[in-house]
């Protein structure tokens, strides 16, 4: 990815020819002409139209997908292939090719969704006589009530048996009136619900973890003899699930059956669960709450599991390391779960001020436990104020340099059978110097071991 160099140009795809009908957005002041304008007025000027042509072009490239839902309302703020209709359970997640956004803003859960959105009085008769009385159950019924994507509907709405239709004109419109209500409370909850037991771009996450999964368990495949040391460089924390799932599988598949532990240097406890409150829906900090398998993670990450379908993680074959304690994101309640569960957890604080002896701390409570220990670097784990390398900064007061004496003590041991490294994010490495230096010191710790 290109390094940051002033201002550049929102990166949208090339707008194409399509028979949409929308408003154009109004585009800010033409730049003044007046040779003595100041350059920093010039440059604010610029700037404040990027956003706005930005949004045009989206228009332009993607409004012809949306044309069928005229109740909908669209978020065109949003970047690439994503759902912008707002009030989808699936509103924000991004798809990989343009047919596949198409397909899913076709499917009948978003034209329910649509319909439900239309005004009432487009759906309710406005002649109540009683030719028409008859009609209102099937009437009501286009009020369909939207369903979650890819995920069979539920019965329509009954509407008003015949006998139960009242004879005065109000006290019609009173039966009909709390129908619609009740329609719109279950819709709510079922909004809700789907929303809070779901992630941002879960199918594109859970997809690229099957893949992981497979790959590392055919590299364990060709190895006729003892498995090669697994590096898996790049990436965010969320593929861990799947990492040690192909590593407890093939450990659990030998003649004598082996264990697997895990070192987790990361900032985050990332244990909060789709059906927390204080949810937003990403992904990767969702990362320990499905090895662990906390209530509320997603059911389809349960796949990356032991051979028995139990989960990868627990407090008897893991440590957590470089945990930020201060962290508002480590909330009380992970670390009451965490301590309740008698897990070790390795502050940040003590590794910035004995990298070693906290990392041979680490290894010992591992020792006798498992046979296989993989190390997790995420790092964020690593200060930002001389080492901005992670993705999203988080300041724990451990230097680069004295994370790596702690990573390689842990690297030096023999039980140790692979490294995980992410959370990467090169937009903040002009030149890539802080990547070439990470590097080269994983490639020694790695040439080291004998």
């Amino acid at each position: 990815m290109a390094a940051e160099t002033g201002w550049e140009w929102p990166d949208v795809e090339p707008p194409v020819e399509t028979g949409a009908n929308f408003e154009l957005l109004a585009v800010p002041e033409e730049l003044p002409s007046d040779d003595d304008t100041p350059w920093e007025e010039l440059q604010a000027l610029e700037i404040s139209r990027g956003p706005i042509m930005a949004e045009i072009a989206r228009r332009s490239y993607h409004s012809a997908l949306y044309e069928h839902l005229i109740n909908s309302e669209i978020d065109w703020s949003l970047d690439g292939h994503a759902c912008r209709v707002v009030g989808c359970p699936r509103y924000g997640d991004v798809f990989a090719v343009r047919a596949d956004l198409q397909r899913h803003l076709e499917t009948t859960a978003h034209r329910n969704l649509d319909a439900s959105l239309a005004p009432l009085d487009e759906v309710v008769a406005a002649d109540s006589s009683p030719e028409n009385i008859e009609e209102l159950p099937s009437l009501l019924a286009t009020e369909a009530t939207p369903q979650p994507v890819n995920e069979p509907l539920s019965p329509e709405p009954r509407g008003l048996d015949d006998a139960e239709i009242p004879d005065s004109e109000d006290e019609r419109q009173e039966l009909l009136h709390q129908e619609r209500q009740q329609r719109d409370k279950d819709r709510l909850r079922k909004e809700e619900e789907l929303f809070m037991s779901s992630a941002r771009n879960e199918d594109i996450n859970i997809s690229v973890c099957e893949d992981v999964e497979r790959t590392i368990s055919n590299n364990f495949k060709s190895s006729s003899k003892q498995p090669e040391f697994q590096v898996v460089l790049g990436g965010e924390c969320c593929m861990l699930p799947a990492i040690l799932s192909a590593f407890w599988k093939h450990a659990e598949s030998q003649s004598q059956p082996k264990r697997v532990g895990l070192i987790y240097i990361d900032a985050d406890t990332d244990l909060t669960s789709p059906t927390d409150p204080s949810s937003i829906g990403t992904f990767a900090g969702m990362n320990m709450a499905h090895l662990v398998r906390l209530s509320g993670a997603l059911p389809r990450m349960e796949q990356f599991s032991r051979s028995s379908g139990e989960p990868v993680c627990d407090a008897s074959n893991t440590v957590f390391f470089g945990t930020n304690m201060s962290l508002p994101g480590n909330k009380p309640e992970h670390f009451k779960y965490l301590f309740d569960n008698n897990f070790k957890v390795v502050s940040s604080t003590s590794v910035a001020k004995d990298p070693e002896q906290r990392a041979r701390d680490a290894l010992k409570v591992l020792q006798d436990k498992v046979d296989i220990i993989m190390v997790h670097l995420d790092v964020d784990s690593i200060d930002p104020e001389t080492f901005p390398l992670a993705n999203v900064p988080n300041f724990t007061g451990v230097e680069f340099e004295n994370m790596m004496r702690a990573l390689k003590v842990l690297l030096g041991s023999e039980k140790v059978g692979g490294l995980t490294v992410a959370e990467v994010n090169p937009d903040h490495d002009p030149g890539l110097k802080m990547t070439e230096r990470l590097t080269s010191q994983i490639v020694e710790m790695l040439a080291a071991r004998k």
